[in-house]
């Protein structure tokens, strides 16, 4: 049996989406009988999303990048013979890898390339990372990058299926688990106001969302918005939506992989990277950083998209051209 030890944080203010992916891959190898740990640095929300994966967890006291967690990873990884040790964190870097024994392997998720590396393996999913200039310290290093190993987990691969080009009637409003930004109730304020067709908005956030009153009370005014919390089955929620509304985070792989035309803001540095590259290939309509005087374009661009049935038709065949999903397993069969 494989021990394959995952290190990463999840809160409020880092989101949601690291977690996600680990846990997409881990998936893969349970099927596989390895056995699988998180150590974590969570809040409570995540907690719970964990223990519906069922997995060891390890509650991690620092977050990721610390001193005296880097001591309690070591402490950690000793307790079982060649571990695997996948980190998915910006804060893990050079000196934190290279504290731990040669003897394991380190595997490093990443999107940006913005740091050394003494990984073994860096793994960056995202489109066109093939081109990134990375900073190594190993001549070994094997780099798994690119739109080959995007990583989703079952219940959004189990719902892709050929999509029907119908008349628009629902759209998805998500800006990300946490949605520091606000921009859920500011995006949903613009179409209940400037798009008059009759369209559902289905708009999925976190019950502890600082506008969750704001958005309610413009629910209660507009009877074509819905609100969602805690989606069991997000694959099969998503396959109800004919087109969405996003960050250009992790959630815009799913996307292209069912099937759902997207227009995508950009909320982090992180995410800038992603979105030109969809943007200038036509996987996506990325409209860049979020701002106010965008209100325009964005209604114009999601009006285009509702009365252009060739081009949503011509969006969900592309997407789904591009992810596969088979990107976790190709990834497992590489590290074992």
């Amino acid at each position: 049996m494989n021990t394959v030890i995952f290190r990463v944080d999840a809160y409020k203010e880092i989101g949601y989406g690291h977690l996600i992916r680990s846990l997409a891959l881990a998936e893969e190898f349970k099927r596989q009988n390895d056995k699988v740990i998180f150590a974590l640095n969570v809040d409570k929300f995540c907690l719970r999303l964990v223990g519906d994966y069922q997995i060891e967890t390890v509650i991690m006291k620092n977050k990721a990048g610390n001193e005296k967690d880097i001591e309690d990873v070591l402490s950690l990884l000793n307790k079982y013979e060649s571990p695997l040790f996948i980190h998915d964190n910006y804060f893990i870097d050079f000196e934190y890898e290279t504290s731990i024994d040669n003897t394991k392997r380190i595997i490093a998720f990443d999107d940006i390339a913005d740091r050394v590396f003494s990984s073994d393996v860096i793994i960056n999913q995202n489109y066109g990372a093939e081109k990134l200039d990375y900073k190594v310290v190993n001549s070994h290093v094997k780099f798994l990058c690119g739109h080959k190993y995007v990583v989703l987990r079952d219940e959004i691969l189990q719902n892709r299926n050929i999509r029907e080009i119908k008349d628009v009637e629902n759209i998805l409003i998500l800006f990300g688990g946490t949605d520091n930004s606000g921009l859920s109730f500011k995006v949903l304020q613009w179409m209940s106001k400037y798009i008059k067709c009759n369209v559902v908005f289905n708009i999925l956030i976190n019950k502890t969302h600082a506008d969750v009153k704001k958005l309610y009370e413009l629910k209660f005014i507009d009877k074509r918005i819905k609100i969602w919390h805690n989606i069991k089955n997000m694959g099969r929620f998503i396959n109800k939506m004919d087109l969405a509304i996003t960050a250009a985070g992790s959630i815009v792989w799913e996307l292209l992989y069912i099937g759902v035309p997207t227009v995508s803001f950009v909320l982090a540095d992180n995410q800038l990277y992603i979105a030109k590259n969809l943007n200038d290939d036509n996987y996506i309509i990325s409209l860049g950083s979020f701002s106010d005087n965008k209100r325009d374009v964005f209604i114009e661009t999601l009006l285009d998209l509702i009365n252009d049935r060739d081009k949503r038709k011509f969006m969900i065949k592309k997407g789904q051209s591009l992810i596969d999903g088979f990107g976790k397993k190709r990834i497992r069969e590489y590290l074992l």
